[in-house]
């Protein structure tokens, strides 16, 4: 028996009975007359409820019935039938569910917004959390993609929405996780709740779930597994990073997240020490250095917002070492400073520290990373070009500028600025390297290999010219260094709001030639949007189309599961299955046990970014892959469409 909703309480809940068969409510003899072959379907559906299109077309074939014989007939002949309906291949009849219409979603990820015109939008007035109260298992023949959705519908009399999920886990997710095998058809009773609230209950759901697992986790760790969570969940995700932080117990006041229901300055105190001795930790700050690096953090906060005095003598003195600055810029600098006022405060501690300390480095250095997370890179680089003729020792301003004049395609000069233990010198280091092994194979007299169409002799043998492949790896480079450092997933930087393919995956670089997601980056400010506004405001105009050679060749995100020395890629949304050798991957070292430790462990969830290129009709993977983790996956996911 089918079952029944009744019993509706004061706040719109309902109890499980049995469903007694009643005509769907506002369609009754308006409802058009059933076919030959609609009838015989829904008389197999009342039976057996949910069948693929398969196994469908081998029922009515066993009982003799229809002349319907393929499966693309049948799918014809029940085109426009009000009572029958599909999800994927998937096929099921109102009467196997509740009486109402059914929000389905098309493979593509994006879900069909024909019948929710008259839906509240996220964010309305009523955030109930719903009660899922019913859900059929149903087996499926291929991995759909399917996002939650839920129409308004009528559950005896009562106001209450028809949701279609396809969960993960019943303990982890009501709605919405993506399984590769099942569906699961959910209703909920309540009145004015829209599909986007669905979502979001949805996700609080699963992170309350696990929420007595993560108790005495800091507010960045949590941060981090409520990302993790939020891609499990939702293939496209919708969700904004603050309903993210709210749905793990976070609070956010007097600019920092921290615990709800907590003395705050507790909370607050916790957050900050957290990540003061993180910060410290990544920067190798030593016993003395970080004594420095905490008292200019906590200097800062004094003036800014207790409002006592600022030593600036002491204040430039705390930050003389190099380490010790660009600790405190990423302190001082979290990606989630996107207010006015953030940015003016901190404008106005370098014009103070200016007016008595004008030649300091540190204080030419702070100005530049206002400017360049504001997007200001011609700015920016004029101050850490001050900052570096200032003292050419300083490290921090060193890096800044060697990596804009990087940007600007200047490799030589870049070198001389770049400090000779810097990360990026040695990845630039490595690419000329590579590229010289590369011209080096050609004979005096043969065609240079940059594509120059010169003779060896007078081309790379007398100086290196880089060809367009070698360009793209220098800046795949910069690409993995903001796909690959914890700073801006963890403190939000909303890098997060890169579009996502047709299919629901991303294709990074693609995305980031895209006109409208470099506008978005800019808005938003800090990471990659100061990246690419630098490389904007400093490029000549007929260069300005750099940012589209991101893509000579494609990118796509896979699935990794580990396979020995070997790593297995599959393309959830197609049949694409590439293996990869682990020394390929950026980051990881080969041989047998190397994904065991903590830094290269593949977890579900993470995803590598791969080079592909078509031969003979086969893709196969080309160049060095990045791995990224879970927590960083969604945010790459975010699509646009869901600010």
């Amino acid at each position: 028996m089918r079952p029944k909703f009744e019993n509706v309480s004061a706040e719109g809940f309902v109890t499980v009975g049995e469903v007694q068969h009643e005509a769907v409510p506002g369609q009754g003899s308006a409802q058009r007359p059933e076919s030959e072959t609609e009838a015989e379907v829904i008389a197999v559906l009342d039976e057996r409820r949910f069948l693929t299109i398969v196994q469908l077309q081998a029922e009515l074939s066993a009982t003799g019935g229809g002349a319907v014989t393929t499966a693309e007939r049948l799918r014809t002949a029940l085109a426009e039938s009000d009572r029958v309906h599909s999800i994927g291949d998937v096929v099921f009849s109102s009467s196997s569910l509740v009486a109402g219409r059914v929000f389905t979603v098309p493979r593509n990820g994006h879900a069909d917004q024909s019948h929710n015109d008259d839906l509240a939008p996220l964010g309305g007035s009523q955030r109930r959390l719903p009660t899922p109260l019913d859900g059929v298992a149903v087996s499926a023949g291929e991995r759909t993609v399917v996002t939650v959705g839920a129409v308004p519908t009528e559950i005896d009399e009562s106001p209450g929405y028809l949701a279609i999920g396809c969960p993960e886990d019943l303990q982890t997710a009501q709605f919405g996780a993506v399984q590769p095998d099942h569906f699961r058809v959910a209703t909920v009773a309540l009145d004015g709740l829209s599909s986007g609230e669905i979502e979001a209950a949805a996700l609080r759901a699963a992170i309350e779930s696990v929420l007595p697992m993560g108790r005495g986790l800091s507010a960045r760790h949590l941060i981090a597994y409520a990302m993790y969570l939020n891609d499990r969940c939702f293939r496209v995700p919708t969700l904004p990073v603050s309903d993210l932080l709210t749905a793990v117990g976070l609070e956010y006041r007097q600019g920092e997240w921290g615990r709800a229901g907590e003395v705050w300055s507790t909370a607050a105190e916790g957050y900050a020490t957290v990540l003061l001795d993180e910060l410290a930790s990544d920067y190798r700050l030593d016993a003395d250095q970080g004594t420095s690096f905490r008292a200019a953090a906590h200097a800062w906060v004094s003036w800014n917002e207790v409002r006592l005095q600022l030593d600036p003598g002491a204040f430039i003195e705390f930050l003389r070492g190099g380490r010790v600055a660009a600790a405190f810029a990423e302190y001082w600098q979290p990606r989630t400073t996107t207010k006015l006022e953030s940015w003016m405060a901190q404008r106005r501690l370098v014009e103070t520290l200016a007016k008595t300390h004008s030649g300091e480095p540190v204080v030419s250095y702070l100005r530049g990373m206002i400017d360049l997370r504001l997007g200001d890179g011609a700015t920016a680089m004029e101050f850490f070009q001050m900052a570096y003729e200032a003292d050419r020792e300083f490290l921090p301003a060193r890096d800044e500028l060697g990596t804009l004049i990087l940007d600007v395609g200047s490799v030589p000069q870049a070198l001389e600025v770049l400090p000779g233990d810097s990360v990026l010198r040695g990845a630039v280091e490595a690419v000329l390297s590579a590229a010289t092994a590369d011209r080096a194979k050609a004979d005096r007299g043969d065609p240079c290999r940059c594509g120059s169409d010169k003779k060896y002799r007078s081309c790379c043998a007398k100086e290196l010219h880089l060809s367009d492949s070698d360009l793209t790896d220098l800046r795949d480079i910069r690409l993995h260094q903001f796909l690959s450092v914890p700073p801006w997933t963890m403190q939000m930087d909303r890098l997060a709001d890169i579009v996502s393919t047709e299919c629901g995956l991303m294709s990074f670089p693609e995305a980031l030639a895209e006109p409208i997601v470099q506008d978005v980056l800019v808005v938003e400010g800090g990471g990659a949007g100061a990246y690419l506004a630098a490389r904007r405001a400093l490029l000549p105009p007929q260069e300005v189309s750099i940012l589209s050679q991101f893509t000579p060749r494609r990118r796509k995100a896979f699935d990794v599961r580990v396979d020995g020395s070997q790593l297995e890629l599959s393309h959830p949304d197609s049949s694409v299955h590439l293996r990869l050798p682990a020394h390929r991957v950026d980051g990881l070292i080969a041989g047998p046990g190397a994904f065991n430790g903590p830094e290269t462990a593949f977890r579900p969830g993470d995803a590598l970014l791969v080079r592909t290129v078509e031969i003979d009709g086969a893709l196969l993977p080309s160049g060095p892959a990045i791995r990224i983790p879970a927590a960083h996956v969604s945010l790459l996911r975010v699509t646009i469409g869901s600010r």
